[in-house]
C-alpha cells in the first residue's frame, strides 16, 4: 500500500490565511497539518507515497528534502485528481493507494477499511461523513454512486479519505474522480466514519478546530505557538495562534487572534488575523 496526499489546491475558502501558507501547512496545535498526517501514516505503517503541490509550492521545502519515502509531484498547472494517474502508472494494477485530502485530518480507521476492502475484485472504498453541511451529499444506490444530492439534503459527504486500486486510477479521465465514478459506474464500497474530522473551511473554522483538537485530547494551552515563533516581552497573548517563525514585537495585547507574519504590535487587537501591516476580521461569533 502507498499513500497519495492531494495538497495542490489554492484554499480559496480559507483566505486570507491561504495567502500566506497552503492549507496542508496550516499549523494544527503548533504543527503543520501535513506533518501530523505523515506521522499518522507512519504509525499505520504506510510510509511510502506521493504528494502533489502547486499553490505556494516553495513553502513545502522541508517536506521535499526531509521526508524519506515521499515522492513530490510539482504541478505547474493543477490537473485535479488526474494527478493520481501519474502515481498509478508507477505501480502494478493491484496496488492499493490510500488517497487523502491534504487539508483534512481524521483518525484513519485503516484496519477496518482494509477488512472492508478484502476482496481483490474491489477497486474503490470511500470514507464518508454524515451530515456535513458544507459539502455535497452523495447519492448511493446498492454500492453505486450515481451523483450528488440536491443542496440542503441530509446524508453522507466524502470525508477526503479513500482506498483505490491502481487499476481504477489508471482509467481516470476527468479532473474530479467522482465524475469518472459516476460515468464508468464503478462499484464503490462505502465506509461510514463517525469520529474526529477536521477541515479548515474558513479562517474562523481553522481557529475553532485548533482548540477543539486540544480539547479532544484533554489538553489545555493558553496560546498555540508554532516552532520558531518569537514573542517580545511587551506583548500579552490570550487564546491566540502564532504561525511558524513569526516575530511579534512592540507593546500591546492580542486576544483571539491569528498572527501569520512578522508583526509590530503597538495596540490592542481582538479577533483579528494579523499579517505585518495588514489586518483582517476574524468573525468568531459566527463559529462559536
Amino acid at each position: 500500500m502507498k499513500f497519495f496526499i492531494l495538497a495542490g489546491g489554492r484554499g480559496e475558502r480559507a483566505q486570507p490565511l491561504s495567502f500566506f501558507l497552503p492549507k496542508p501547512l496550516f499549523p494544527l496545535a503548533g504543527k503543520p497539518l501535513l506533518a501530523r498526517q505523515l506521522e499518522l501514516l507512519r504509525r499505520l505503517k504506510v510510509s511510502s507515497g506521493f504528494i502533489n503541490i502547486h499553490h505556494l509550492a516553495e513553502k513545502f521545502g522541508s517536506f521535499q528534502t526531509g521526508e524519506s519515502g515521499l515522492t513530490v509531484f510539482y504541478e505547474e498547472e493543477l490537473s485535479g485528481t488526474l494527478i493520481l494517474k501519474k502515481a498509478a502508472a508507477l505501480a502494478p494494477d493491484d496496488e492499493i493507494f490510500l488517497v487523502l485530502n491534504g487539508d483534512t485530518f481524521l483518525q484513519i480507521p485503516l484496519q477496518e477499511m482494509k477488512e472492508a476492502f478484502a476482496d481483490r475484485c474491489e477497486v474503490l472504498l470511500l470514507v464518508v461523513y454524515n451530515n456535513n453541511p458544507l459539502y455535497q451529499k452523495l447519492l448511493i444506490r446498492q454500492d453505486l454512486l450515481t451523483g450528488f444530492a440536491p443542496e440542503k439534503r441530509e446524508g453522507f459527504s466524502y470525508a477526503g479519505c479513500a482506498l483505490m486500486r491502481a487499476s481504477f486510477l489508471k482509467r481516470l479521465q476527468r479532473r474530479n474522480f467522482f465524475q469518472d465514478i459516476f460515468e464508468q459506474r464503478v462499484p464503490a464500497k462505502i465506509f461510514a466514519y463517525r469520529k474526529e474530522w477536521i477541515e479548515f473551511t474558513s479562517a474562523e473554522a481553522y481557529f475553532c478546530q485548533n482548540w477543539n483538537y486540544l480539547k479532544n485530547r484533554g489538553r489545555r494551552q493558553k496560546n498555540l505557538l508554532s516552532a520558531g515563533a518569537q514573542i517580545a516581552a511587551g506583548i500579552s497573548l490570550e487564546h491566540s495562534i502564532v504561525w511558524p517563525d513569526v516575530k511579534i514585537t512592540g507593546c500591546g495585547r492580542l486576544k483571539e487572534c491569528i498572527v501569520v507574519a512578522d508583526t509590530v504590535v503597538n495596540h490592542d487587537f481582538e479577533q483579528k488575523i494579523i499579517a505585518g501591516d495588514s489586518c483582517y476580521e476574524l468573525k468568531l461569533n459566527q463559529e462559536l
